[in-house]
């Protein structure tokens, strides 16, 4: 089972996004639920930021795969991963770019400010989205290397090691990077 939350600036971002991430991790798809009133498409251009929110497993109120989507006045953007694992456990890795699977062939086109092919640049990016977060836990990750081809990135951490994974996934979730190394 998986959740995920979509923090976007409007409702065609999020929107896209969502499609990307579904269909990316072969989750299920069902309805998106709030782009409409009481059967009325509302006009999704003037809507401004919005938080969408997904279940692979659904609820009490939805079918598995179904959305819900509702304006947001955070300044966050990018998704929020938590997926539900058989120990019980609380996780949740945050945030992911939007666009980190803006092409399936090409992980950095379409996306502002990324760069084409495996780069410094492109793993920056991947992981800015996480820094704020790192800095209110006191740890930072810094790129070290990246070998494009092999698709090999090297990172120096410091910080709890319960933030590792996150971090590797974040990283290796564009399909240029094969393989993610950190030091301490």
């Amino acid at each position: 089972r998986v959740m995920l939350g979509f923090c976007a600036e409007s409702a065609a971002d999020g929107i896209a996004a969502l499609k990307q991430w579904v269909g990316e991790l072969d989750l299920p798809r069902g309805m998106l639920h709030g782009m409409d009133k009481e059967g009325v498409p509302l006009d999704m251009s003037t809507f401004g930021s919005v938080y969408i929110k997904y279940m692979s497993a659904g609820g009490t109120e939805f079918n598995p795969g179904d959305a819900m989507l509702n304006g947001y006045d955070g300044t966050y953007r990018g998704i929020y991963f938590t997926p539900c694992l058989p120990d019980g456990e609380f996780r949740q890795y945050a945030v992911f770019p939007l666009t980190l699977f803006s092409d399936s062939e090409n992980p950095a086109a379409g996306a502002p400010g990324l760069t084409t092919g495996l780069t410094v640049q492109l793993v920056e990016e991947l992981i800015r989205p996480l820094r704020e977060n790192l800095e209110s836990l006191e740890a930072e990750a810094e790129v070290v290397s990246v070998d494009a081809g092999v698709g090999k990135v090297t990172l120096k951490y410091r910080g709890p090691e319960v933030l590792v994974y996150g971090i590797t996934d974040a990283v290796k979730a564009n399909k240029l990077i094969k393989e993610v190394e950190i030091l301490e």
